[in-house]
């Protein structure tokens, strides 16, 4: 979908029956007559919001589910035939397959079952009658609020210093962002506006060169919400803050609530009593639980909106831990990695030739940027830096008419980069089954799209990282494909389009035959890719359909697509998308559903066999905890583990098969510090778990001396050296790396000497190493036979 183009705010019909009877009839002594009329045109509007739609139809609610070309519309709950990120709410209407407008298009529309269209429009009529009026009290002139959607001012440049382009003009930019397409916004003149739910402002531009960019308008007095820059990405292996914090407090993780005049925070998740965009889901980086004091978007310090109504935000009045900050493990000179937070050279001039401001000079730009309170970010002088999340290095610069711009520093080469997991190299220039294994360098899509590099936030927010992928080589921008999809794809750098497939050819050669011997015919291992049975009925005892068929449903897991995955007949399969096996099926009201499999009595691959059950307390980290314990530790139900609602998750039995994962009992399956469960609140996804540690010592593991078994958790012999014959760092020691792998954090994991280790579900066994320019590496260790 076009994500460039966003959303109004909601219009209520109550303003327009309001103005609408103060107009005609005025306000005194026709009180019961304008009660009368204000439900005859509630009911007319409630009609009309099922038959036509008004403005660009976001509060259509009709019943609409073909397209204008006349194809079915795919359920929104659906990821199937196209994957996508809008979540189904009451308030958003995204129910059933119906046609609706949740993002700002300007008519209704929905994705398509159609696996070669993604979305279309819907063939719905415009109502009749006028469009509603936003309400007076709301619109600003001079300044917003929220993200500026009622902003009417006359401000007709960017923050860069371009005119903007005149809303009824397609020169030099072609667009669909129209006075007649978006009748309610006030696309007037070249006004800068908010048409489409961006974070501000913004206008098209008249440089060829940028086609559109955000406004410089000021803050209404009792509103942050406008920011320029979003929130900086934090590295998983950057040590967190409890007690104080370091340079700005961006990884400031602990428990203080009051700001520094003693008021009480505001819940993050909570929009009362004031209404934000500071979200968890908006700032998944953020750590935005309960109402702790945080900084997820690159403030000077942590800061909270406070529970008092007078008063909207305030900082927080926490330390700066004694010592030096942490010194990032990626410092560069020459060139920029990543998003360029660890650049420290020496450029000082923007891409178009502007001379930098110096960070600590109000002339003549004021900005709250300065070093003092950006510590960590090296501001020095005019030197161009990321202090604030930007894509790359940039800088105020010393032309009144252009606040900021970025440098013109280029990227490293690729041996700074990631290592690509050798042993799952495959072809550069074509890709075997659906191209999970493809290693090679194509970085566009089929529709010319430069793909946007995976360790980037911007413009498409994502959880495809290689944090959370560490097998799926996400290296720089390069075509992937991590999640089971046809084939290799990327997020592309155009904002308007999220992702897309790459123009890769399929291997002509055919591809290695998985092992026979990890095949099962009557139980499912993990996931149940490696599924060969013949089981074709659903859990809820549908008739599953032929893989190659598309009667009933038009859908892309065909063995065309998915050579490798044995899609035969109609036997359960599990191609990708789903935590176990399933099919479709043949039921036109149920798309799909999961197989009715038993799991696989697994063998297990680590030798915890030997690990005692606890059921009133926990060892270690609480992997050991069986108990009955089903509330958090401040009193909220647990969600069931085969539950996704409130809170979707892939914390499954079939994920985690040795976690026990029954009902909705505290257990703790991905080595979190202690046992824990998802929650019943939709405000609150998951909390700890109240149970107390065990006194007594912890059980007796089953260890293995010169080879590993699984991932190696169990490994304790003395190898202290990485696969490249780098030097281990000691696990106690925190130079040259500062880290939290340490015996306290990790007290059964064997966090002794330098010896390699296994303390956080890796691979295999690791270490950071004494080297300053490798931060950490994985060890050579033979596997146990």
């Amino acid at each position: 979908m076009n994500a460039f183009k966003g959303s109004f705010g909601e219009i209520r019909a109550a303003i327009l029956i309001r103005r609408f009877g103060r107009n005609m009839f005025g306000e005194t002594n026709v009180n019961l007559f304008i009660l009368v009329i204000s439900c005859l045109f509630s009911l007319q509007s409630s009609v009309e919001a099922t038959t036509c739609y008004t403005c660009n139809g976001e509060t259509y609610r009709g019943n609409v589910s073909v397209t204008l070309s006349g194809k079915k519309c795919q359920h929104w709950d659906s990821q199937v035939p196209h994957r996508h990120d809008f979540k189904p709410s009451i308030k958003n209407g995204l129910q059933e397959n119906v046609c609706r407008n949740p993002n700002g298009e300007p008519f209704p529309w929905c994705f398509t079952m159609d696996p070669n269209t993604k979305w279309e429009f819907c063939k719905i009529p415009k109502c009749k009658k006028k469009d509603p009026m936003v309400d007076n009290s709301k619109i600003t002139y001079d300044c917003v609020r929220g993200v500026g959607s009622n902003y009417r001012g006359k401000l007709a440049i960017t923050m860069s210093g371009w005119t903007c382009q005149h809303w009824n003009s397609q020169h030099p930019h072609k667009h669909d962002r129209t006075p007649q397409n978006y009748t309610c916004k006030s696309l007037e003149s070249n006004f800068c506006r908010n048409p489409g739910g961006e974070t501000s402002p913004w206008c098209i531009t008249t440089n060829p060169d940028v086609f559109r960019e955000a406004c410089s308008l000021p803050l209404c007095q009792d509103n942050i919400e406008a920011r320029t820059f979003e929130e900086p990405p934090i590295h998983p292996r950057i040590i967190p803050t409890y007690g104080c914090i370091h340079c700005n407090g961006m990884n400031y993780r602990g428990t203080m609530m009051k700001t520094k005049s003693g008021i009480l925070c505001q819940h993050w998740h909570s929009q009362t009593h004031h209404k934000h965009n500071y979200t968890p889901q908006k700032f998944p980086l953020g750590d935005l639980r309960e109402n702790f004091c945080r900084n997820p978007g690159g403030d000077p310090k942590p800061w909270c909106y406070t529970a008092a109504k007078s008063i909207r935000w305030e900082y927080c009045d926490i330390p700066q831990c004694e010592g030096e900050p942490p010194t990032p493990d990626d410092l560069t000179y020459s060139c920029v990695n990543g998003d360029g937070s660890g650049y420290r050279g020496q450029v000082s001039m923007t891409r178009y030739g502007k001379t930098c401001q110096a960070w600590d000079s109000p002339i003549p730009h004021q900005h709250v940027r300065k070093s003092a309170d950006y510590s960590c970010f090296d501001l020095q002088s005019n030197y161009c830096r990321n202090p604030g999340g930007a894509d790359t290095v940039w800088c105020y610069t010393m032309d009144s008419r252009k606040t900021w711009d970025t440098c013109a520093v280029p990227a490293c080469t690729k041996k700074n980069q990631p290592e690509i997991p050798a042993n799952k190299l495959d072809s550069e220039n074509c890709f075997s089954c659906n191209g999970e294994d493809y290693r090679g360098e194509f970085s566009h899509t089929t529709s010319g799209r430069a793909c946007q590099r995976w360790d980037s936030q911007h413009p498409h927010k994502h959880d495809r990282t290689m944090e959370r992928f560490p097998e799926s080589g996400l290296s720089e921008n390069f075509c992937r494909n991590p999640d089971g999809e046809a084939k290799p794809w990327c997020y592309t750098t155009d904002r308007d389009k999220r992702w897309e497939f790459c123009p890769i050819t399929r291997c002509a050669k055919v591809p290695a035959t998985p092992d026979p011997s990890t095949f099962t015919s009557d139980c499912v291992h993990g996931d149940g890719s490696t599924y060969r049975g013949e089981v074709s009925v659903t859990i809820s005892g549908k008739n599953c359909k032929p893989w190659s068929k598309q009667a009933q449903h038009v859908f892309g897991r065909t063995p065309e697509n998915y050579p490798c995955k044995d899609l035969i007949f109609n036997y359960c399969r599990n191609p990708g998308g789903a935590g176990s096996v399933w099919c479709y099926t043949t039921d036109m009201g149920n798309e799909w559903e999961l197989c009715k499999v038993p799991a696989c009595k697994k063998q297990e691959k680590e030798s915890m066999h030997s690990l005692v059950p606890n059921w009133d307390c926990y060892t270690c980290r609480g992997a050991d905890y069986r108990g009955h314990l089903r509330q958090s530790e401040f009193g909220k139900p647990c969600q069931r583990w085969d539950s996704h609602m409130p809170n979707e998750h892939t914390r499954t039995a079939q994920r985690y098969p040795k976690s026990d994962l029954r009902e909705n009992f505290c257990r703790n399956p991905d080595n979190e510090l202690r046992p824990w469960c998802y929650t019943k609140s939709p405000f609150q996804r998951w909390e700890y778990c109240d149970v107390p540690p065990c006194k007594d010592k912890p059980p007796l593991i089953e260890f293995t001396m010169n080879c590993t078994r699984g991932m190696g958790t169990t490994y304790r012999g003395q190898v202290s050296t990485t696969l490249s014959g780098q030097t281990c760092q000691r696990w106690d020691d925190q130079y040259p790396h500062e880290h939290d792998r340490t015996a306290e954090r990790y007290p059964c994991k064997g966090l002794e000497s330098n010896f390699c280790r296994n303390p956080d579900g890796e691979q295999k066994p690791w270490c950071y190493t004494t080297n300053h320019g490798v931060r950490w590496q994985a060890c050579s260790i033979p596997t146990c036979s």
